[in-house]
């Protein structure tokens, strides 16, 4: 029987429990589980990929604490010679109802039945840990640097996990 709490499982759950959330909160045209597609309108979207995994080793104690941050990347839309600054006001907003979502689902929960995410370390599930800074990013060839407007927001998220004797 395969384990669920190995690496390629917790980190798909998590991003598509993610992308979950996100997708149900109000004026999100898309939330992706991963950051390989090109962007197309309708904006905004959320692209979300797994950027550190740490695990912890607590001495002499039968669990571990796995922490898997999870960049989030924001789009709010191009920025061509039509762009004005409604593009960056989508972001703002959506970062401001995306964190407050995170705040109201301390434990993930899913919108479609209320169930919590498993494993979930107890004392600090998930965290904000970074805010990045508005800019341009690009999903083309070197003639398309900086087209799209959007931030990215770096989520914390620690599981306990019980480990088994080996003998």
């Amino acid at each position: 029987m395969a384990r669920d709490t190995s690496f390629d499982t917790l980190t798909f759950d998590l991003l598509a429990r993610m992308a979950l959330i996100q997708r149900n909160m109000p004026n999100v045209a898309a939330a992706y589980e991963h950051i390989g597609l090109q962007p197309t309108p309708p904006y905004p979207v959320f692209f979300n990929y797994v950027a550190n995994y740490a695990v912890d080793y607590s001495q002499g104690k039968p669990h571990r604490i796995d922490t898997i941050t999870v960049n989030t990347r924001i789009i709010g839309g191009s920025m061509g010679s039509d762009y004005q600054f409604r593009q960056e006001d989508a972001v703002n907003q959506l970062l401001t109802a995306y964190i407050n979502e995170l705040d109201y689902r301390a434990a993930l929960e899913s919108p479609l039945d209320g169930s919590a995410f498993r494993y979930l370390a107890p004392n600090f599930p998930i965290r904000v840990v970074n805010v990045g800074r508005m800019g341009g990013f690009s999903y083309g060839g070197s003639d398309q640097q900086g087209t799209l407007i959007g931030i990215e927001v770096s989520i914390a998220v620690s599981f306990l996990l019980i480990m088994r004797r080996i003998g």
